[in-house]
C-alpha cells in the first residue's frame, strides 16, 4: 500500500513538476521515514523474539534433561493384592464357614 502510494505521488510530482506536500511537508518524505520507521519497529521485535528465544533455551535444556529418564518402576509389594483379587477376596469366615 505504501509502495502504491510512493509511486503514485512520484507520477503526480513528475506530471504537475512541484512536490507534493501534505501539511507543508513533502509527503514523499513523509512515506520515506514512515518506512524507516516500521523497519526499525520490526527489527526490534525481531531482536526481541531471538533474545526471549536465547533466555529460554537453558529452561528447556533442563527440562528436557530431568524428563527424558523414563521414571523407575514400583516394585508390587507380596502384602498387595494386585487387580481383582482384592476385589474378589471374601473375609475369613466366608471362606472356612466357621462363625466367630
Amino acid at each position: 500500500m505504501v509502495d502504491t502510494l510512493v509511486a503514485k505521488t512520484r507520477a503526480w510530482e513528475e506530471e504537475h513538476n512541484m512536490s507534493f506536500a501534505y501539511d507543508g511537508v513533502p509527503l514523499l518524505a513523509m512515506l520515506d521515514d514512515y518506512g524507516m520507521l516500521r523497519q526499525e519497529r520490526e527489527d526490534e521485535k525481531r531482536r526481541l523474539r531471538e533474545q526471549k528465544k536465547v533466555q529460554e533455551q537453558p529452561h528447556a535444556e533442563q527440562d528436557t534433561v530431568f524428563s527424558t529418564r523414563p521414571s523407575p518402576a514400583r516394585p508390587v509389594s507380596a502384602k498387595k493384592p494386585v487387580g481383582h483379587e482384592l476385589a474378589t477376596e471374601e473375609p475369613m469366615e466366608h471362606q472356612t464357614g466357621v462363625c466367630l
